[in-house]
């Protein structure tokens, strides 16, 4: 090949190499974490609260700071609610639910394969009603993946409130101090397992009074909530169905709820083409705690 012809496949390489680096996100070296320990599922919240200086100082502090306040509101979102990103950017992140319960604590080892062959980065939504049913070894997986961003999905995943409520037939934290723990005892639980304080909390079924959400950010926590609402809730909803709904209404910014502990529905193929999609629109996705770091 003679020198021209060499310097513009070298300059081709070189454009293609680059763009591919632009347009796929780069995976986070993973996170090393000692082995847990088997007697981690038999930890309580106070327990766990209670060994930990910053923890038992803060929701100390917390419960008298909020004693005797009466609750106005009870609802999916409020004004402080974590809905976007907060960026310019063509970026989406893809949040999913790990809920627990009796018919919750499945994992869908296909979605997270996608996730982790694609190199899609999320944030994963976790409570420890999730973890202690079965889920010690998914959720180091999730844990130690430097793709993924584990927060907090509540101890109980229960709506959040200082006063008895119920949405969908399930019963709130019927008090301040179910609330406090609600949000504090699953952050000292998480933080226990891995060493890393979250930031953000989801409750179950995402609703809130408005004293919980003041007590989130008490606590060191955002309410993160979402604007891209995917409906995978149910195995009759078919992939393309959810992702339709996905790609009709996400755009620069946007959170997208989604759910990784029911195997049977199809989150997995619908987050496939949602991805493939959005990413042939130049989207790129990031996590909550990623929003300002551009390609």
């Amino acid at each position: 090949m003679d020198s021209p012809r060499l310097v513009f496949a070298l300059i081709g390489a070189i454009c293609l190499a680059v763009f591919a680096a632009c347009t796929v996100e780069k995976a986070k070296p993973s996170k090393v974490l000692p082995a847990l320990p088997p007697e981690a599922g038999r930890w309580t919240a106070e327990e766990s609260v209670g060994r930990d200086p910053y923890w038992s100082n803060r929701v100390a502090a917390t419960l008298d700071g909020y004693r005797g306040r009466i609750p106005r509101r009870f609802a999916e979102f409020h004004p402080t609610t974590f809905r976007r990103l907060e960026t310019a950017s063509n970026e989406v992140a893809l949040t999913f639910d790990a809920c627990g319960g009796t018919y919750g604590s499945g994992f869908n080892a296909p979605l997270v394969d996608f996730l982790e062959a694609d190199r899609v980065p999320a944030t994963i939504f976790v409570s420890w009603r999730w973890v202690t049913n079965g889920n010690l070894g998914n959720f180091r997986r999730l844990a130690t993946n430097g793709l993924f961003q584990v927060e907090n999905h509540g101890l109980t995943h229960r709506p959040c409130a200082v006063s008895p409520r119920e949405i969908y037939r399930i019963p709130s934290t019927p008090d301040l101090a179910a609330a406090v723990m609600e949000i504090a005892g699953n952050a000292a639980l998480l933080e226990r397992l891995t060493g890393r304080r979250t930031s953000f909390f989801r409750s179950g079924t995402a609703y809130y009074d408005d004293v919980a959400m003041d007590l989130a950010a008490s606590l060191g926590h955002r309410v993160a909530g979402w604007d891209v609402l995917s409906g995978d809730v149910g195995g009759g909803q078919t992939a393309q169905a959810i992702a339709g709904r996905v790609l009709r209404a996400c755009k620069p910014g946007s959170v997208v709820i989604m759910h990784l502990n029911q195997p049977s529905w199809n989150a997995a193929p619908a987050t496939r083409i949602i991805v493939e999609t959005l990413r042939s629109r130049g989207v790129r996705f990031v996590r909550l705690d990623g929003v300002r770091e551009g390609p």
